[in-house]
């Protein structure tokens, strides 16, 4: 007969698993890992690394006489700023200027300058569309989204039109009205005499609107069109910012409590291997 006291059972152990340990340096090494595995998905959701340069994009086309044939540039390193001079483009000349910042709590796209001037014979439409792709900044996944314009002219008539709508496309698009976008904000020219006539955008003047940011790169897109009589000119700035939410959000929450949820059940199974 086999003899159990001469020839005990094998038994194999592996450190930290079984009886090997103590049930609680077992528990306190699960749940290390556990909150490890946690900050890690909280660290991909919130990178901030900035994995290619801010480029814009823009594009430019006489809605009224050449709808079809726009002028179009980029996408190109936008830098310290990018500016297109006296660009004829169907009736209109028009000149652009923009700026992008990328920081931690706010990143924006300023639209500084936007000089047109219709050339033409009668009243026409022109339409401008600015994308910056690559933004990495704020981290988010919760943000905010708001946009602002102004604008004077020198020589329009009382009434005219511009409009600005931004959008904020965590697919990092350009170009394409595509994402979170505000409302569109309308204004009207009021004034009776040069240089007085500016652009009155009333309510409208700025909105906001919150943005849910992918773990990639998002692109900020402004999306302006302008009215303009025969031989009047007009002068406006745009600004559409991307900033850190003020408080936690539903979704933000979400993640950390499944995160909790995870610790708990890892808590729950190691318990039930110790009574094991």
């Amino acid at each position: 007969m086999f003899d159990q006291m001469k020839y005990p059972r094998a038994r194999m152990t592996v450190p930290g698993v079984g009886d090997s340990a103590p049930p609680h340096r077992r528990s306190g090494r699960l749940n290390l890992l556990a909150a490890i595995a946690v900050l890690l998905c909280i660290g991909f959701a919130a990178s901030s690394a900035l994995a290619a340069p801010l480029a814009v994009s823009i594009q430019i086309r006489d809605v009224t006489n050449a709808p079809g044939s726009p002028f179009t540039v980029g996408p190109t390193p936008i830098g310290s700023g990018f500016a297109i001079v006296a660009q004829p483009v169907g009736a209109f000349t028009a000149s652009v200027s923009s700026v992008a910042t990328l920081g931690p709590t706010l990143s924006d796209l300023e639209t500084n300058t936007i000089d047109v001037n219709n050339t033409g014979a009668g009243a026409s439409q022109l339409e401008i569309i600015v994308s910056v792709q690559n933004y990495s900044l704020p981290p988010g996944p919760i943000l905010g989204l708001s946009s602002s314009a102004s604008g004077t002219s020198s020589s329009g008539n009382a009434g005219q039109v511009a409009i600005l709508q931004s959008y904020a496309d965590a697919g990092n698009s350009a170009l394409t009205l595509a994402g979170t976008t505000t409302l569109p904000q309308t204004g009207f020219l009021i004034g009776s005499a040069p240089p007085t006539k500016t652009y009155d955008f009333g309510v409208s003047a700025n909105v906001q609107t919150t943005f849910v940011r992918g773990p990639g790169d998002y692109s900020i897109t402004q999306v302006f069109l302008i009215t303009l009589d025969a031989g009047k000119k007009a002068n406006l700035t745009l600004s559409t910012a991307v900033t850190e939410a003020p408080l936690p959000s539903t979704a933000g929450l979400g993640v950390l409590l499944m995160g909790g949820l995870g610790v708990g059940g890892l808590r729950r199974l190691n318990g039930r291997r110790s009574l094991a």
